[in-house]
């Protein structure tokens, strides 16, 4: 998935243009983070039958590989959240909780995959100590 290119928003638009342009961008980073989370248990089942390093490492590779588009997604829309902020006021009570929605669906997904890296640690830790 290409990051989007990040341009100058026009300071003009309206709610529905900065609230399409937000909404994407965490659709985009709910798609990119459920792969996380699938990785995440994916290097877990892998460290849990003891999968070669190499299998490991793959699955580090195509996790970081999906934050760094995040990141590159997140910098391209500096644009929209600045304008999203200048106009909280004057925003419709639906395009709040429509972006509120979105929010909370990457976030949970956020948190589901720090309990995964925490429980892939915990496996890590306990091999490391049975050695």
């Amino acid at each position: 998935m290409a990051p989007a290119v990040s341009t100058p928003l026009d300071p003009r638009l309206g709610e529905t243009e900065v609230l399409g342009r937000l909404l994407r961008l965490y659709e985009d980073e709910k798609q990119l983070y459920a792969q996380v989370l699938d990785l995440s248990r994916r290097q877990g089942e892998a460290l849990a039958s003891c999968a070669p390093v190499t299998e490991v490492r793959r699955l580090l590779e195509a996790k970081r590989n999906c934050l760094t588009a995040v990141q590159n997604l997140e910098k391209s829309a500096a644009g929209p959240k600045q304008a999203w902020e200048r106009g909280r006021g004057k925003w419709s009570a639906g395009a709040r909780a429509r972006l509120n929605v979105s929010l909370r669906t990457v976030a949970k997904l956020i948190e589901e995959t720090l309990a995964c890296e925490e429980r892939n640690d915990q496996i890590l830790l306990q091999q490391v100590e049975d050695v």
